[in-house]
C-alpha cells in the first residue's frame, strides 16, 4: 500500500507542475491558446492519480516490473507528446512526427497492460504451488 501511496503522491506533484508549466507557457504565448498545452496535466491525473487510485482500491497487486514501466513511460510519452504538440500548436505550425509520440504511448500503454496480466497470472500459479 506504501508503493500506492508514493506514487500517487508523485502523479499529484507531476499533474500540479505540469499545471504550473501550462500556465506559464501560456501567459507567454502572446494570448494564443491551445489545447493540447491546456490538457498536458490530464495524463498524470488521470493516468497516474486516478489509475493508481483505483488499481489500489480494487486490490490488485502493485504494477512492478516491466508493467510498471511500461505504463509509467506511456503515462510519460503521452504528456511530452502533448507538450511537443502544444508548442507547435502555439508556433503556428504543425509537424507530422508528433504523431510518434501518441503512437508510442499507446504501444507502452498496452505493453503494460500485457505485462500487468502476465504478472498476475504467474503470482496466482505461484501462490497455487505453494499451496
Amino acid at each position: 500500500m506504501e508503493n500506492y501511496n508514493k506514487t500517487i503522491i508523485r502523479y499529484l506533484i507531476a499533474s500540479i507542475v505540469c499545471l504550473l508549466f501550462a500556465l506559464v507557457y501560456e501567459y507567454f504565448s502572446h494570448g494564443v491558446y491551445s489545447i493540447y498545452m491546456l490538457s498536458i496535466p490530464v495524463f498524470p491525473f488521470v493516468g497516474g492519480v486516478l489509475g493508481f487510485l483505483l488499481l489500489k482500491k480494487s486490490g490488485r497487486p502493485y504494477p512492478s516490473g516491466p508493467s510498471g514501466i511500461f505504463y509509467n513511460l506511456s503515462i510519460e510519452t503521452f504528456t511530452l507528446g502533448n507538450i511537443v504538440a502544444g508548442v507547435f500548436d502555439i508556433y503556428g505550425s504543425d509537424n507530422p512526427y508528433v504523431i510518434i509520440y501518441w503512437i508510442a504511448g499507446g504501444l507502452m500503454l498496452l505493453s503494460s497492460f500485457v505485462a500487468f496480466y502476465v504478472q498476475e497470472h504467474s503470482d496466482a500459479a505461484s501462490k497455487e504451488k505453494g499451496n
